[in-house]
């Protein structure tokens, strides 16, 4: 990778309105673009950020970012590049004066070895782009998995309608109607769930920061539970700890997680939510959550596809899942910085984590 002639790449870049930061072998800034330092509101020539090291490079636009999570840091980003190619890109805030704040979203590309050398490209995505119908595919898959449960409803309607039924057989159709209105209506909500989330591009939340612990009691408290289940096993730590949060979107997140962890333990077992800071090894300013069933877990190719859209759970003993629930999760707990993880086997219980940054301490 060649960084000696800047000005050729800068010019490419300016005509796609990207900014560049490009950082050599020891792990230095080498190159600083204009339109870098324009969509970071930067007021220092680029002279400044040169021979910076990662680790101050990350601190200085961490500190950059007035609202929402900072900056996970070029360390994480190429750490997740590594595990997980479709993971190399992140969207941050800058706030400039009074106006709105303006999403960035940062994409990692270096080589895949323990060589530091690698550029960072910057683009302004707080404006959607006309042209991108990409977004907008997954609603006639949805429009598709829509139709079972519309035509079995309007199959066991007709024949009530129709037909003279005994009480029993009436209770029995009654029921697969009720249950099959429930799915009904759960897939369209996590679909718009996600249509919306697209068509925001991250632009609807709300960051504040925000008590983990009376977040999760409240959650737990106001959770629907099936008939016979108790609620929750909580482990927290007494000190408060504090994550920057939607908390509207994150609460929604460990919902999802925890509804998921009573459905798919149908033969009851303790529900556990556990909190540990550090929550990773390798981010110590980090909080994980654990979310753990011991339920009928999952196969190794469900558990492949967990994240995925429109990908079908099903198994005998429960309800079928749609593959839309976890997607909004991942959605969610991106947006937030984080990383999420599932550890399944069959008959042995699914394990869910959900890392996420700690906030900084209050000035």
């Amino acid at each position: 990778m060649n960084f000696q002639s800047r000005e050729p790449v800068n010019h490419l870049l300016s005509i796609r309105g990207e900014g560049l930061v490009a950082f050599n072998r020891d792990g230095c800034v080498a190159i600083t673009s204009p339109v870098f330092l324009a969509l970071t509101g930067a007021e220092v020539g680029a002279d400044v950020l040169l021979g910076l090291s990662e680790a101050q490079f990350s601190h200085w636009l961490a500190q950059r970012c007035t609202s929402g999570p900072p900056f996970s840091g070029i360390a994480r980003m190429r750490l997740r590049t590594l595990q997980d190619d479709s993971r190399r890109k992140e969207v941050i805030e800058i706030k400039q004066g009074s106006g709105p704040a303006t999403l960035l979203e940062l994409a990692w590309y270096g080589e895949a070895s323990e060589a530091t050398t690698g550029v960072l490209i910057v683009r302004d995505v707080s404006v959607d782009s006309s042209t991108d119908q990409a977004k907008q595919k997954f609603l006639a898959t949805a429009a598709h998995d829509l139709r079972s449960p519309l035509a079995s409803l309007s199959g066991f309607a007709d024949v009530l309608q129709t037909q003279t039924l005994d009480t029993e057989t009436q209770a029995e159709f009654l029921k697969i109607m009720v249950d099959q209105a429930a799915l009904l209506t759960q897939m369209m909500t996590e679909v718009f769930d996600l249509a919306r989330m697209d068509a925001h591009n991250g632009k609807d939340y709300r960051f504040a920061r925000s008590s983990l612990q009376s977040m999760i009691s409240e959650v737990a408290a106001k959770l629907p539970l099936p008939s016979g289940r108790a609620h929750p096993v909580l482990v927290m730590p007494q000190a408060p700890v504090w994550v920057m949060a939607d908390t509207a979107k994150l609460t929604q997140a460990l919902r999802q997680v925890l509804t998921n962890a009573y459905q798919f333990s149908p033969d009851g077992g303790a529900v556990r939510l556990e909190v540990t800071t550090p929550g990773d090894i390798n981010a110590p300013g980090t909080v994980c959550l654990r979310v753990a069933d011991m339920g009928i877990g999952m196969t190794p190719e469900q558990a492949s596809h967990v994240f995925d859209r429109y990908f079908q759970f099903s198994n005998a003993t429960t309800t079928a899942g749609r593959g839309l629930g976890m997607a909004v999760v991942k959605m969610i707990v991106e947006r937030h910085h984080g990383d999420l993880r599932v550890t399944s086997a069959p008959n042995k219980g699914t394990q869910v984590e959900i890392h996420l940054p700690l906030a900084q301490q209050a000035s």
